[in-house]
This record gives C-alpha cells, sequence and structure tokens, in this order.
C-alpha cells in the first residue's frame, strides 16, 4: 500500500473510530489503540473495484465513416414535397456567394428530376455569427445565386427565391455543438412539389470495415517551419487573445485522412486552446472540386483517433499539434479547404499526399 493511501486511510479511520471505553482526562490516544488497517476497510473507505471488466469500451468497434462525409445536395421527401439541402459550406467559401463551376453543375443534376414547368423555392439561410442585416444580405445573394445556376439548367421552372438569414435557423447555436449546428444553419434549399431520389448514402473509397493499424507516426517538435497554409486572428471566443493556426500536412493513410494542425496563442493571457480557437476538436475537411465535406471521425475506440489537445492550456508563443483524423476521401483530391473555425480560422487550398 503506498503511503499516501494509507495516511489517508489512517485519517479517515481516525475520524470514524473511537475507544471502546472512556478514558482519563489525562490518557493520550495512540495508535495502539486502533484496530489494524485491513483491506476490507479500504475498500469501504475509497470504493476500491477492480478494473478487469472493461470489455464493452475496449472492444474494438467497425469501421463505417460514412457518418462522416457529406456529399452536396441531401434531398429529402415527406407529404407531397421535395427538400434539395444544399451545405453553403460546400457550395461557397466564407462570406462569398460565388458559386465554382463544379457547383453550378451539381446543382443543374440535383434539378433534372425536378417536374417540368414547377414551382421552386430557393431559400437561403445563414447562422447567427454576424449581424442580422450582414446575414440578410448574404442569405440573399446566395439564394439568388443558386437560383441562376438552377435557372440556366431549367428555364422552365419558375422560381421563387428569398432570404431568411438567421431568422429561420435549424439548430440551435448553443454548446459544445454550437460548431456543427452552425454549419447546418448554413444552407440553401430548394422546395418543389412532387418527389425526386432521395440522397445516396456517401461510400468510403475502400470497401474494408477494419480501421488502419500499425505503428504510430512519430513527430518532431511542432514547428512552424514547412507548414503548408496559415493564418493569425483575433479569437472569437477569448477577448484580447490572438492565435495562429496552420496546417503541416493533410495525408491519407489507408482507410483515413488525417490532417495534422499547428496552434499557437500570439497575444492575450493563456486560455485553454479549445477556448482559444473554437471547433478545434472538430474541424472540417472540404473538397470544393468534387463537393464533398468530410467530418472528424469519433467514438472508434482507436488509438489512432484525434489527439486531445483541446482540453490543454497553451503557453504563449509554444505551438502545440493537434492531429484530426476523418475519412479517406470517396474521389481523389489533390487539395482541400480545411475549416477550423467558420469565418475565422480558414485554410484554402491545403495539398493533399498519399501515404506509401
Amino acid at each position: 500500500m503506498s503511503r499516501h493511501l494509507r495516511s489517508a486511510a489512517l485519517a479517515a479511520v481516525l475520524v470514524l473510530v473511537a475507544p471502546s471505553a472512556a478514558t482519563a482526562a489525562d490518557d493520550v490516544l495512540t495508535l495502539d489503540d486502533l484496530p489494524p488497517i485491513s483491506d476490507g476497510m479500504l475498500t469501504s473507505l475509497f470504493n476500491v473495484r477492480p478494473y478487469d471488466n472493461l470489455t464493452g469500451i475496449l472492444t474494438t468497434r467497425s469501421y463505417d465513416p460514412a457518418y462522416a462525409v457529406e456529399q452536396l445536395g441531401d434531398v429529402t421527401a415527406g407529404s407531397g414535397e421535395t427538400v434539395v439541402t444544399l451545405a453553403s459550406d460546400i457550395l461557397f467559401t466564407s462570406d462569398s456567394a460565388k458559386l465554382s463551376a463544379a457547383a453550378t453543375k451539381r446543382i443543374g443534376e440535383l434539378v433534372d428530376d425536378v417536374p417540368k414547368s414547377a414551382t421552386v423555392q430557393v431559400d437561403g439561410h445563414t447562422d447567427s455569427v454576424d449581424t442580422p442585416a450582414h446575414n440578410q444580405a448574404l442569405s440573399e445573394r446566395r439564394a439568388k445565386a443558386v437560383a441562376a445556376a438552377v435557372a440556366d439548367a431549367r428555364p422552365d421552372l419558375d422560381l421563387d427565391v428569398h432570404g431568411y438569414g438567421e431568422s429561420r435557423l435549424k439548430e440551435q447555436e448553443s454548446g459544445e455543438d454550437a460548431e456543427a449546428a452552425r454549419a447546418a444553419n448554413r444552407r440553401v434549399e430548394l422546395r418543389y412539389e412532387g418527389s425526386a431520389t432521395p440522397s445516396p448514402t456517401a461510400n468510403a473509397s475502400t470497401a474494408s470495415t477494419t480501421a488502419p493499424t500499425g505503428p504510430l507516426t512519430v513527430r518532431d517538435v511542432p514547428s512552424w517551419d514547412g507548414v503548408l497554409a496559415d493564418t493569425t486572428a483575433e479569437s472569437p471566443e477569448a477577448p484580447g487573445a490572438t492565435a495562429r493556426v496552420g496546417i503541416e500536412s493533410v495525408v491519407v493513410r489507408g482507410n483515413v485522412m488525417q490532417v495534422s494542425m499547428l496552434v499557437e496563442q500570439v497575444g492575450g493571457a493563456p486560455v485553454r486552446a479549445s477556448d482559444l480557437v473554437p471547433g478545434l476538436s472538430r474541424p472540417l475537411v472540404i473538397d470544393r472540386e468534387n463537393l464533398v465535406q468530410y467530418s472528424v471521425l469519433s467514438n472508434t475506440g482507436q488509438t489512432w483517433s484525434t489527439d486531445q489537445l483541446g482540453t490543454v492550456d497553451l503557453v504563449p508563443g509554444a505551438p502545440a499539434r493537434y492531429v484530426a483524423t476523418f475519412p479517406a476521401p470517396v474521389v481523389a483530391a489533390s487539395k482541400v479547404d480545411v475549416i477550423v473555425t467558420a469565418g475565422v480560422f480558414e485554410l484554402a487550398d491545403v495539398p493533399v499526399t498519399t501515404a506509401s
């Protein structure tokens, strides 16, 4: 038994155990007057229990990355109406309403099955991060951009175009899932009467259901030398603090894609990494060429899953590393955007490499 544990037990026994008979005022209580400390007493005092029955949480789980892959155009149908939800994070760069050629083409494909001469509502929505006036204007510009792509592909359709800004949030933007909720709220919806084929489930680039195994990668001490992209901005959650965020590498390893990030506090009082850079533990990877968004793999039970950097305090002037693990690309990608905190810490056109 350790010295500290026995001392604690002794203190507890001193409080809980009294001599069996009254003593005179001049008697002194000694250790010999106390019963011996037994394992049974320790078990009772400290609720000791064995840790040999944890197979439920330590069992390797199957590798199913489908939930972490989102392709442009989520189609749902019900009650005679079809809704096509277009994630703005895939369609547009931050605060932009400009569509890429690939996005314009994909929108045309998504409205190919709309009934002839139908009326289609084109509704733009934003999150609540900026001012209501800014969000209203942005939602209108994005709705008009999507409507123009729809009109080019289907000039027979009657388009009803609106921007709603932050007035119709799909999810509440609070708690530890606030970043994910904001991403869901940034969208453009196409609504029309009739039905269409629901969205197919995205498949991983490999049919294997086993997570990759092998030795962990040994990494050098974090350094800004050789980073592929970086940005510096004031923290939106820690007043007076400034952070630098960069990407060391984006590497496809078998069934997964690993993004190695650096984060450093460059101004202000020391704060926790997750407070300095909101969304650090759940960044997004967006392949704008193929219009696919990837989320961090979680609850995999694997040692290669994301590191726990978000719970530590950063030391100003010393970069720290965070490695996030995503599904391997559905379609081979040469470059991606990494969104750590939407509108603040975003890294564009980061090269992707494949491990040999």
